[in-house]
């Protein structure tokens, strides 16, 4: 065994006391190194102060074959200063080292780290540490992708531990340089890449068999072992943003052997995304995969050192020569001896040195009881020798991947904490689309309280569904308890909420709770929503305010008991919306007060019903619009007040209809309308009472219709005045005075009969004329008295052409007319003319009196109200069709005596001429052409008229009882009734002469009419027969009733293809 020189290197004020005499120690990944250093000193009184916390290298110095020089360093911190006795002269100290790493064990620390990868986090923890004076890292062999951790929380739990931990779940591992840069900190998450060759010789051989001892780089020892292990690893874990999606990862990593399969299952997985659980499904599998296989070598060669990698030849069956990286390295190592030391001091037993150095190697985790069996079986390492040296190696292939074991336990929280809400500053709320808000932990001295304390932390509800549930966002400031899902201090969740000094409870008094808000942002303590319940016994109560609006929703029934009284207040306005039916029952009185307006639309019907008495005021206006109809039924009495006036206005029609009398009474009463009318329906009268007072009507046009008779009767004088008259009778037509008939006109006073005319009067009747009394008689006057015709005149002037005097007529008459009686017969005859052309436009409005007589029966009978009498709409329409009839019958009766009436008018105007005298140029033409306008129409009404016109209208005339009679039709006359003088067929029997039949031969002859057949023609150019001369007549008898009549030829004007003569001219 060749020699090596030891010497300590350190910054401790006591370097120069220390001997080296011994060290055990222990080297290996992703551990720090651990070395128990035994010195002597002749100083008895070393002080603890200065070894403990300083640095100490111990450096061995080795030769290599060929006689190079090398060193191998041990680097650490004193942790431990043991004083252990003395050997000799020498006292006898044990110093404790481990690399600086280690000393992270005695800080612990709570901190939260935030978005920073694995390596970022050491190196603030580094920074944040003593250590950060001395640290040496290196980490050019981490080589794989490590993403930020969003959230990291290190918790009551020591630097060392809480590194080691996030290390080991990324696969990162690390060892301490022993050779080039000792005490520096190399990283790797790539075990094929990441270690150097030794660097004294990159080779190891196996040990001759016939060696003696191994000597420099050869070892003496090679064991192996491979255990039962699982063979796959599955994981779980969960992302509340997409919680239905699976996340998740499996990895096979079995080995070829029976019953590989066994899995290994975790949850939670410590991911949040399906990349993320890939990547840690191969980390667990090369973790699985790197503690089946281990190796252990024993070599004197002082160049070994845990974290770098060597080749092996020579193994005696040859299948285990290749590269291996040494994982561990443990190992003793003793000085030759010192002057004053007996060179044959007895063995020390280290037993208890390496089984402290090995109880926290994380490569032989699972075979330590392998290596416990090889150094008790190895003398050099159960019991130090003085100058000896063994190096215990554990050693894996290269190409085998290393991941540490995760050894390094998680820290769980012990139980939830409370923290504080926070956020940026000026603001009351902090939450973000999740409800999640952030937080800051008592514990945390590093964040500045504000929205970068925390992540965001989700808050646990009293109910949650889908869109659905309860819900309360903490404010800022408010305390609130936090606990963590599985313990875990990375996924904090807030569960619950506490009240503080700053934040006391809304209630004083303990038998009262709820729930109470704050206004935000800016709220006071009087701004609040509430529901507040008071269990006092005898004062329970609920409470609920709104700071401002109120809304409430209820998709189907909704009801309500109040055992008492309700009252409402809104301060402003109020909107009940019922979308079908709305019942309001109130057992006794309701009030309702608007002080203002009241609007209430209805959008159908409305019924309101009041089963007593009801009682409207209205201070003001009232207005009632109905665009429908209006009806208001009352089964009782109705009385309607109005103290001041009163106006209706109807667009329409109204109809009042009332079961008994009615009655209106003012001081003063004004119908105006565009149309008035008063039905009876019934056998009752109508009655209008004015009193003393006078009755006045006032129409435009005036009309009554009666169904029977109409009756007018006053006690004093019944006075007509009208600008026109006009009174159609379409029966007789019967006037009768039982006093004084008077009739007053300031004009001209005209009555025209179409057919006869006949004043009766039962006592006196008296015409008086201021003026000038003038009667014209187109054809025939007569005057018939009873009795006696006394006739009182203060002058008397007759002029006539002829005179015919009966029974006890007077004598003829006398000479010439004097000049007086010539002027008056002119005015006589201007009155006649005027007169006849008068009565020829009465004759036209009498046929303009029928049509609209017609017409206005005819409207009358559509009248609806009408209907409802019995047989009076058909009786109307008779009469009116009775109208049309009488004014046809006058038309075409008028049009065929044409002819024989201009004769007459003809005749009558040359009488008129030869009174007339110088005047006959101009009366007797006038007089002829009126006589053929008008004679025609009053000859053929009269005859018309009385030809059964009577007995028609009686027809139509209702019984006693109202009713009508069934219409009868019209009577037409036959052609030997109707067929006019002149027109060549025989007249009838009874027909008297008419003024166109010769005079009797003693007559003297008038102006126009021949004396004889031989006689030359009159004025009318109508010549005599010359075969059938006129039949002489008597003066004083009347002619034969039916003896034959001649009939003279046809005038000039007459058609000439007449049947009533030859129309010779």
């Amino acid at each position: 065994m060749a020699d090596h020189e030891f010497r300590i290197e350190s910054d401790s004020p006591a370097k120069d006391d220390l001997m080296f005499w011994r060290i055990v120690g222990h080297e290996a990944l992703a551990r720090p190194a651990a070395y128990e250093l035994t010195v002597l000193s002749r100083n008895k009184d070393l002080a603890a102060k200065d070894i403990l916390g300083h640095a100490f290298d111990v450096v061995i110095e080795f030769k290599d074959a060929d006689g190079g020089a090398h060193e191998r360093h041990c680097q650490g911190h004193a942790v431990r200063f043991v004083r252990a006795g003395h050997i000799g002269r020498h006292y006898e100290y044990r110093i404790a080292l481990r690399s600086w790493f280690w000393l992270l064990t005695k800080r612990a620390n709570s901190r939260i780290h935030q978005e920073k990868k694995v390596l970022e986090v050491l190196d603030a923890v580094f920074e944040d540490s003593p250590i950060k004076r001395f640290k040496k890292t290196k980490a050019t062999n981490v080589i794989g992708t490590h993403n930020p951790r969003r959230y990291c929380v290190q918790h009551q739990e020591s630097d060392y531990q809480f590194l080691s931990r996030l290390l080991e779940d990324e696969g990162i591992y690390y060892w301490f340089d022993a050779h080039d840069a000792p005490g520096t900190m190399h990283l790797s998450d790539a075990s094929d890449l990441a270690h150097d060759k030794l660097p004294a010789t990159d080779t190891l051989r196996h040990m001759a068999v016939n060696a003696a001892e191994p000597r420099f780089n050869e070892i003496s020892r090679w064991v192996s072992a491979r255990q039962f292990d699982t063979g796959k690893h599955s994981s779980r874990d969960s992302d509340f943003k997409a919680i239905k999606k699976k996340l998740g990862a499996d990895i096979d990593s079995s080995d070829q052997h029976e019953l590989a399969e066994f899995e290994m299952f975790e949850f939670p997985g410590g991911y949040f995304s399906g990349d993320d659980a890939e990547t840690r499904a191969k980390l667990r599998g090369d973790e699985l995969n790197a503690r089946r296989d281990r190796h252990w070598a024993l070599t004197p060669w002082p160049d070994v050192a845990a974290g770098r990698s060597f080749k092996f030849e020579d193994d005696p069956d040859g299948t285990r020569n290749g590269d291996y990286v040494i994982a561990a390295c443990t190992f003793i190592a003793s000085h030759r001896g010192y002057e004053g030391v007996s060179a044959s001091a007895p063995a020390q037993p280290v037993q208890r040195a390496l089984a402290e150095v090995l109880r926290d190697d994380a490569v032989n985790a699972d075979t330590l009881p392998v290596l416990e069996e090889l150094i008790a079986a190895t003398p050099a390492l159960a019991a130090a020798q003085t100058g000896s040296s063994l190096f215990l190696l554990t050693v894996m292939p290269v190409d085998r991947p290393f991941r540490a074991p995760r050894l390094t336990p998680r820290v769980t929280m012990p139980g939830p904490q409370t923290a504080i809400v926070v956020g940026p500053k000026g603001d009351e709320l902090h939450v973000d689309d999740h409800g999640r808000v952030k937080v800051h932990f008592h514990w945390d001295r590093y964040d500045d309280s504000n929205e970068k304390s925390t992540c965001w932390v989700r808050v646990s509800q009293p109910w949650g569904g889908k869109g659905w549930g309860g819900y309360f966002a903490p404010r800022i400031g408010q305390e609130v308890i936090v606990d963590f899902l599985n313990g875990d201090p990375d996924r904090p969740v807030i569960v619950g909420r506490v009240y503080n000094d700053d934040q006391p409870i809304p209630y004083k008094s303990p038998t009262q709770s709820g729930f109470r808000t704050r206004s935000t942002p800016g709220g006071g303590v009087n701004n609040y929503n509430e529901i507040m319940f008071e269990d006092k016994k005898g004062s329970e109560n609920i409470n609920i305010h709104a700071e401002l609006d109120m809304s409430r929703s209820v998709e189907r029934d909704d009801s309500g008991s109040v055992g008492r009284d309700q009252s409402l207040k809104v301060d402003r306005d109020q909107t009940v919306s019922v979308q079908r039916n709305r019942t309001v029952n109130v057992t006794n009185n309701e009030t309702k007060s608007v002080k203002v307006a009241q609007k209430i639309t209805v959008g159908a019907s409305q019924d309101v019903h009041v089963v007593a008495n009801q009682t409207t005021n209205v201070d003001g206006a009232h207005a009632l619009v109905v665009k429908g109809d209006h009806r208001i039924e009352t089964k009782s009495a109705r009385t309607d007040f109005t103290a001041s006036n009163e106006s209706r206005t109807v667009g329409g029609n109204q109809t009042v209809t009332i079961a008994g009398s009615m009655a209106h009474k003012a001081s003063r009463m004004t119908f105006e309308a565009g149309h008035i009318e008063f039905k009876v329906t019934g056998g009752n009268s109508m009655k209008m009472d004015a009193g003393v007072a006078p009755f006045q009507a006032n129409f435009m046009q005036y009309s009554l219709v009666s169904n029977t008779h109409i009756n007018l009767m006053a006690i004093g004088d019944i006075n007509q005045t009208s600008l026109g008259s006009n009174t159609t009778v379409l029966g007789a037509n019967s006037s009768g005075y039982i006093g004084t008939n008077s009739e007053a006109n300031l004009g001209a006073a005209r009555s025209t009969f179409l057919g006869m005319s006949m004043d009766n009067a039962v006592g006196l009747a008296v015409a008086n004329f201021m003026g000038m009394q003038i009667e014209n008689t187109i054809a025939l006057k007569l005057e018939t008295v009873a009795s006696m015709g006394i006739e009182r005149k203060l002058g008397s002037l007759r002029e006539a052409p002829i005179h015919i005097f009966k029974a006890g007529g007077g004598g003829g008459g006398g000479g010439g007319p004097p000049p007086l009686n010539r002027v008056a017969a002119l005015f006589s005859a201007v009155g006649a003319i005027r007169g006849l052309f008068l009565g020829a436009r009465d004759v036209d409005a009498t046929f303009t009196q029928y049509e609209n007589a017609a017409k206005q029966l005819e409207e009358a009978a559509k009248d609806p109200d009408v209907g409802r009498i019995p047989g009076l709409q058909k009786r109307l329409q008779d009469m009116a069709g009775l109208a049309r009839d009488r004014k046809a019958q006058g038309e075409a009766l008028a049009g065929s005596h044409y002819g024989t009436d201009t004769a007459i008018g003809a005749g009558t105007g040359a009488a008129l001429g030869l009174v007339t005298g110088p005047f006959a140029i101009i009366a007797s033409p006038v007089l002829g052409v009126a006589g053929a306008v008008v004679g025609g129409p009053i000859g053929a009404m009269g005859r018309a008229m009385g030809s059964g016109a009577e007995d028609q209208a009686d027809a139509l005339k209702p019984a006693e009882d109202g009713s009508v009679p069934a219409p009868q039709p019209t009577p037409q006359p036959s052609p030997a009734q109707t067929a006019p003088a002149g027109t060549g067929e025989p007249a009838s029997s009874s027909q008297p002469a008419g003024p166109s039949e010769p005079a009797s031969s003693s007559q003297p002859a008038g102006p126009s009419e021949p004396a004889s057949s031989s006689q030359p023609a009159g004025p009318t150019s109508e010549p005599a027969s010359s075969s059938q001369p006129a039949e002489p007549v008597s003066s004083n008898q009347p002619p034969a009733a039916d003896g034959p009549q001649s009939t003279p030829g046809p005038t000039s004007s007459q058609d000439p293809n007449s049947s009533g003569g030859s129309g010779t001219p």
